[in-house]
């Protein structure tokens, strides 16, 4: 594939530029969650919930629901001012936050094994693990430009196998986890960086007429 020069482009990157209604709307979408999910936590029922993870048992529940809500509301509030890139730092804060919950989820899963695996599980997950931490060393070494890729395959592969794990011993679980992770961490990393490109480009065009402009008489 080539440029208008005709040189190679190298590969193909999708980037999102925040011009388009619909991710604006997309964005509004992830923060309305966030911000229902927080008051969720801020008002928990009577009872107290029978299956908490120990990332969730780490604070309190008020804690949760004021981070949800806070970075949810910062969120919104970025949208609407677009001058500091604080929406991109509301999208950050999510990633912080469900990938915390991800790990406390996963780490559940491990907690009810009461079971050892097969062998020939383990030894199949150790290699593929193995595999995967040499393909991001080497990545990290000479091809620096697939880093965010390498990485996700490594989160992607220590969530698959703690799922093997799980499923080879009879314990299940793993989609609250694989949610939190692969569809809500995501889609904030996503956002975020798109965020940024875009508080870039409107720093980059203000600059861009400031010099442009006439000298004052």
């Amino acid at each position: 594939m080539t440029d208008v020069n005709g040189a190679l482009s190298g590969p193909i990157k999708l980037r999102v530029s925040l011009i388009y209604p619909e991710i604006a709307v997309f964005q509004i979408g992830l923060f309305v969650a966030m911000i229902w999910r927080g008051l969720d936590y801020v008002t928990p029922p009577d009872e107290k919930p029978g299956a908490l993870s120990v990332v969730e048992q780490a604070l309190p529940f008020h804690a949760w629901g004021a981070a949800l809500l806070g970075a949810g509301a910062v969120g919104l509030l970025g949208l609407v001012w677009a001058r500091w890139p604080i929406t991109a730092l509301a999208h950050g804060g999510a990633v912080a936050l469900y990938a915390a919950f991800a790990v406390g989820s996963l780490l559940s899963i491990l907690e009810r094994i009461e079971t050892a695996p097969p062998l020939l599980v383990t030894a199949t997950l150790v290699l593929v693990f193995a595999a995967v931490v040499i393909v991001v060393a080497l990545v990290e070494w000479r091809a620096k430009a697939w880093r965010s890729a390498a990485w996700v395959l490594l989160a992607a592969t220590v969530t698959g196998c703690i799922i093997a794990l799980a499923a080879s011993t009879g314990v299940y679980g793993w989609r609250t986890a694989t949610d939190w992770l692969f569809v809500l961490a995501v889609a904030h990393a996503v956002m975020a960086d798109a965020s940024i490109d875009a508080w870039r480009d409107l720093n980059q065009h203000v600059v861009e007429e400031a010099n442009h402009a006439d000298p004052a008489p």
